[in-house]
């Protein structure tokens, strides 16, 4: 028993000493190495934090700025608008060839839109007054007195009516001329035929008045 107690002391102790000389500093070396991973990461996670909170700075500027231009560009926009509208108003005040919107009073003025040319109220958005573009033909309307202009239809064909539409109903699909109709009075028209050949007729659809070429000479019917 004596013997076997002091082997077992002698294993213990060279384990202990094996342990203590070799194993322990391993060991320690470990917890070292786990202590520098640590800290590495820690380091990398705080330049990863810094950078990202750079580039947030730097896209937090760029919106700023974004927003600073956007903003600008649109208040350009919308001054330059009313410098337009503004100088449309003056120069339809000063010249008012088109007259007055009939709705709100202000001066009317020539607008342009991708249909084409229209005259618009200069009160536009307050007032949304239109009426398409008119040509004037010199000739007075028959029934009340006023102008004659011509339009174009939507399938592109100009007729003509009087100017106080609608409360004067004139209308007639060929250009009015100077000369008046020795039955009733009213402007003769200058229309084309089936054929292409050009004659006048009486504008008054009451009345059959027509005139011919100077080749066919003159006909009137009834």
């Amino acid at each position: 028993d004596t013997g076997l107690l002091f082997w077992m002391i002698l294993s213990f102790g060279i384990a202990f000493f094996v342990l203590a000389r070799f194993g322990f500093p391993m060991i320690l070396k470990g917890v070292e190495k786990r202590n520098e991973f640590i800290a590495q990461s820690v380091e990398s996670a705080k330049e990863a934090n810094a950078k990202l909170a750079s580039i947030e700075n730097e896209c937090q500027t760029l919106l700023a700025r974004a927003k600073q231009q956007q903003a600008s560009i649109l208040n350009d926009t919308v001054l330059e608008k009313e410098r337009i509208l503004k100088e449309a108003k003056e120069k339809a005040e000063i010249n008012n060839i088109l007259g007055n919107c009939p709705i709100c009073g202000k001066p009317l003025v020539e607008k342009r839109s991708r249909f084409g040319i229209f005259i618009g109220c200069s009160g536009y958005p307050d007032c949304r007054y239109t009426r398409p573009v008119t040509r004037s033909t010199g000739v007075k309307c028959p029934k009340c007195g006023g102008d004659i202009v011509g339009l174009k239809s939507k399938s592109g064909k100009y007729y003509y009516r009087c100017s106080n539409y609608p409360d004067c109903d004139f209308v007639a699909w060929g250009r009015p001329t100077s000369a008046k109709c020795p039955k009733c009075g009213y402007p003769l028209v200058t229309v084309r035929s089936k054929k292409g050949n050009s004659y006048r007729k009486c504008s008054n659809p009451d009345c059959d008045y027509v005139l011919l070429g100077r080749r066919r000479g003159k006909a009137a019917k009834g």
